[in-house]
Order: C-alpha cells, then sequence, then structure tokens
C-alpha cells in the first residue's frame, strides 16, 4: 500500500527511511508532523490484516487533526470507512483508527502493528509505558511518537534520552516550523516580526 497525496519530502524523507522502530519527532509547526505520521501507518499496513493507531490526547483531536488527511492519502476505492468509528479498512484487511488517549477502550485494545501518538507534549507522563507500550508487544509492532518542543514537558526529556541514545532502538529528529520548504521564508519572517513586537520571539 502507497499513500497518495503530497509531503513535502526532504526532512520528512529523513523520517520514512529511518529503519529505527521508534521514532521521537519533535517539530514545529506547520512542518507536516500529522503528515509523516499517518504515511507510517499506512505504510505498515502492507501486511495483511494489521491493525495501526493514531492517537491524539482527546478525540475529537484526533479527528480535527488526522481524519481529512488520512482520508486524502487513501483512494476511494481502496477504503472502507466509518465516520462514527473513525476507522478505514483496507481491502487487504488492514485497519486504521483514530482514537483519543483517554477513550476507556485504549485500555482493553488488541495487539497493535503500529501507533502514531500526536500532541505528545500534552499527555500525562506514564501513559504510553502503562497503556500503549503493551499494545505492541505481541507483534512487536512500530510507534512514532510527535509533539513540539513544550518547555518542562516530559516528551521533551524523553526526547533528548531518545537523542542521547539511551532509549533502545529509536531514533530522535527534531525539525522548526522554517524546515517546511512549501512555506515561502518571507511568510516566517512577517510571523516572527509580529510575535517579537507582542514580546514572543519564537514560532
Amino acid at each position: 500500500i502507497r499513500p497518495c497525496g503530497s509531503y513535502t519530502g526532504g526532512n520528512q524523507q529523513k523520517i520514512l527511511e529511518s529503519k529505527a522502530r521508534f521514532i521521537s519527532l519533535i517539530a514545529g509547526r506547520q512542518f507536516g508532523k500529522t503528515t509523516v505520521m499517518l504515511y507510517r501507518l499506512i505504510r505498515r499496513c502492507g501486511k495483511p490484516n494489521s491493525i495501526v493507531w493514531y492517537v491524539a490526547p482527546l478525540k475529537n483531536q484526533a479527528k480535527d487533526i488526522a481524519w481529512r488527511p488520512l482520508l486524502s492519502m487513501i483512494p476511494e476505492q481502496f477504503r472502507e470507512i466509518s465516520e462514527a468509528e473513525l476507522s478505514v479498512t483496507l481491502p487487504n484487511g488492514s485497519l486504521i483508527i483514530l482514537k483519543g488517549a483517554k477513550d476507556s477502550d485504549c485500555r482493553r485494545g488488541p495487539a497493535l502493528d503500529g501507533i502514531a501518538l500526536d500532541e505528545m507534549q500534552d499527555w500525562d507522563i506514564d501513559i504510553f509505558d502503562t497503556i500503549f507500550r503493551p499494545l505492541l508487544a505481541a507483534k512487536h509492532g512500530e510507534g512514532i511518537f510527535g509533539g513540539t518542543k513544550k518547555r518542562g514537558s516530559w516528551f521533551a526529556s524523553e526526547w533528548q534520552r531518545v537523542k542521547k541514545g539511551e532509549v533502545p532502538d529509536s531514533e530522535a529528529f527534531h525539525f522548526r516550523s522554517t524546515d517546511n520548504p512549501l512555506i515561502p521564508s518571507a511568510e516566517w519572517k512577517t510571523i516572527h516580526d509580529s510575535l517579537k513586537l507582542k514580546g514572543k520571539n519564537k514560532i
């Protein structure tokens, strides 16, 4: 299964080419973080009857962020959707589901082939280890974990551990908002100057 649609390539391609089982990604706004996370999930569904989840802190947040981008990547003739369940079934029996981290059914979920956890700067510190990591164990599933560089967040600290090589089979990436080549540098400069006038010096 090959996702369709466009992505920025370049820096995103580095993430897609990583051989690490677990990816920790800190990215600025408009980098295309969610897009590359969904690409990895869809690619994982090349194995028949795979089950993968995209998870945001809340279910409605997952829908707002990822539902339309996900559908745009899979041609209509190759998907059966349930908007009520926020699920997509592929011709080979694989299933992609959008979830909220606080959904009660996450705690009794099936064995997963892959997972994408988004906006992790806003997650509780132990939710991955206690809830989601066990779901990957049986199938040796892979994960990609994304968030922003929020000062003081546990995800920023965990990203540092990965960067230092302290977490096995993991790779860390960090890209700024301005690393997206589809947005002109002049546009970022205008935004930066506006924020600076308001006493904020970072995008």
